[in-house]
């Protein structure tokens, strides 16, 4: 059985949140992979940090290819994958 430790989790996520949320995700998963692309010398780790610093700022700034991505998609099935079941997550609170 698993436990929920989410006490604020929410059933009705509002688009603006729910894309933001999402294109944080998005840009951390790729900041990750970009800041491991390198040959192991410290030249290559500085050039990737760099790299996927500014992966990450074109992914969260205003022209972000991801929000406009995100903003095509049907408001309803981005609200649905960023809200909560909250009736499971109460279940599975801790008392």
């Amino acid at each position: 059985r698993g436990v929920v430790m989410d006490s604020a989790c929410d059933s009705d996520v509002q688009i603006g949140p729910c894309i933001q949320s999402l294109v944080q995700s998005i840009a951390a998963i790729v900041q990750m992979a970009a800041s491991i692309d390198h040959d192991g010398s410290e030249e290559g780790r500085k050039s990737a940090a760099i790299a996927a610093r500014r992966a990450s700022l074109a992914l969260i700034g205003e022209k972000s290819v991801a929000k406009e991505y995100l903003q095509r998609k049907p408001e309803k099935l981005l609200t649905k994958l960023s809200s909560a079941d909250t009736a499971a997550v109460h279940r599975l609170e801790p008392p």
